[in-house]
């Protein structure tokens, strides 16, 4: 589900995978080797078993430097005007709860924006974005299919359009 702020989007999807072992070390494994760009742990957010912290993009420190947290940058564009998704600053947690029968992943993209997005331009960021998230989300539901031999991919919630 997406919702557009003044200074974000964000996309929180939540799956239901049956008990394996080593779900962590495999969603490592997807996220820093993805595709649609690599994903690096978080150094200002502690990582756990049960939650990880990934940045992607283009981050500068804040400009009095007294901060640890970094702050986005601007993304870059292609001959076109279109965002380069490789260097849009954002942020994804990774939160895992483990039962008796199965293993909730909730997923939340945060799109960090330096500007607010004009008006009249937000249904099309809007657009492209859930696409290039939901592409991301189809190859990991795959990769845990293939990784865990799993009958189908995983339950996605909201699902997939």
């Amino acid at each position: 589900m997406a919702s557009i702020s003044m200074i974000e989007i964000t996309h929180t999807y939540d799956m239901t995978l049956p008990v394996v072992d080593g779900v962590h070390e495999v969603l490592l494994a997807f996220f820093q080797t993805s595709k649609h760009g690599p994903w690096a742990l978080s150094l200002e957010s502690p990582n756990t078993q049960f939650h990880l912290v990934f940045r992607r993009g283009d981050w500068v420190k804040p400009m009095l430097g007294l901060s640890p947290n970094l702050a986005p940058a601007a993304y870059k564009t292609d001959h076109r005007g279109k965002v380069l998704p490789r260097t849009q600053p954002m942020t994804l947690d990774v939160l895992l709860r483990p039962s008796r029968s199965s293993i909730d992943v909730n997923l939340h993209y945060n799109i960090a924006l330096r500007k607010p997005v004009p008006f009249y331009q937000r249904g099309d960021f809007d657009k492209y974005w859930t696409t290039y998230v939901r592409e991301e989300i189809e190859a990991l539901c795959k990769y845990l299919t293939d990784c865990f031999d799993l009958p189908e991919l995983p339950r996605l919630n909201p699902p997939m359009k």
